[in-house]
């Protein structure tokens, strides 16, 4: 799972599985099919294969924003033979690296950032400390299949949501 928060001009894109968080990459700019491949080269893949190994019951999941569904990323992730859960676009926000963001997102509002290279500081000092706490992220994944559960129930017109 992926996702990204941004400052200015500059965004990071954060990882997470049940084995644990990837790599924080910093993206300078709007994310682009370029230079989402790029981050997949650079980091998803290598956190992939310091996280899973050699394991091949692994899907990634992303949110379809263009750049993640444009024919060059198709392309991308066929020819890598990259396992991409099917996720359907427009659809409410389950993935539970949101709430990592939130986390993220917290420290460098309680500053007063001055400079992009303050904000990366900051963003990657609260990475290195969320890194530790595997319990975290564990359970984050974990609760998937129950948000998926009560969105569907919701959808389905259900009053009860527990």
């Amino acid at each position: 799972m992926t996702t990204s928060l941004q400052e200015g001009g500059e965004r990071e894109s954060i990882s997470l599985s049940l084995q644990g968080p990837g790599e924080l990459a910093f993206v300078e700019g709007t994310m682009n099919t370029d230079k989402y491949i790029q981050y997949m080269d650079n980091y998803m893949l290598p956190s992939k294969k310091t996280l899973f190994r050699r394991r091949k019951d692994w899907e990634y999941q992303q949110d379809n924003a263009p750049c993640h569904v444009s024919k060059t990323a198709i392309a991308y992730f066929l020819e890598r033979r990259i396992p991409v859960k099917k996720w359907r676009a427009r659809s409410p926000d389950l993935n539970p690296i949101e709430t990592i963001c939130e986390i993220l997102d917290r420290r460098p509002r309680k500053n007063n950032i001055s400079s992009i290279a303050q904000f990366k500081s900051l963003i990657g000092q609260e990475w290195i400390a969320l890194k530790k706490d595997r319990k975290l992220f564990q359970s984050l994944v974990n609760s998937m299949p129950k948000r998926v559960e009560k969105w569907s129930r919701l959808r389905e017109g259900s009053s009860s949501i527990d």
